[in-house]
């Protein structure tokens, strides 16, 4: 007999829920975002600005810690089950669909953020966009 297929894919089972319940404080939770994408500017100019709108704590912007550059899709991720909620609604103002639990980084690389933005072409290229005059 074959072995038991999970029912929910990795992707599905990171995806945003329907109904993302709010925040009652969004200044509660540290975000750090992260520029992998190479677009220069893209997370210091571009995505913190829109976050510290929505008043979370953000720790200063900084280039992916491994060096990557080119990537390809956006991802939020959180450390900590507590901070699920966190990474759901920092998604959802980033239009990020998924946000898996904190994966590649360490919780010393991280600052100890609740919420890590790593910013890829998806988003970089829609920030410097919008930000372009």
């Amino acid at each position: 007999k074959a072995p038991a297929r999970p029912t929910t894919s990795p992707v599905s089972a990171t995806a945003l829920p329907a109904s993302i319940p709010p925040l009652e404080d969004t200044s509660q939770f540290t975000v750090k975002v992260y520029n992998a994408s190479g677009v220069a500017g893209a997370a210091g100019d571009g995505v913190a600005p829109r976050l510290d709108t929505e008043g979370y704590d953000l720790l200063m912007p900084d280039n992916y810690p491994n060096g990557e550059t080119g990537l390809a899709r956006s991802v939020v991720m959180y450390n900590g089950k507590k901070n699920q909620a966190a990474a759901w609604n920092v998604a959802d103002v980033l239009g990020i669909k998924r946000a898996p639990p904190l994966e590649g980084l360490t919780v010393d690389q991280i600052g100890g953020a609740d919420v890590v933005v790593v910013v890829g072409l998806d988003l970089a290229e829609n920030v410097v966009a919008t930000n372009t005059p």
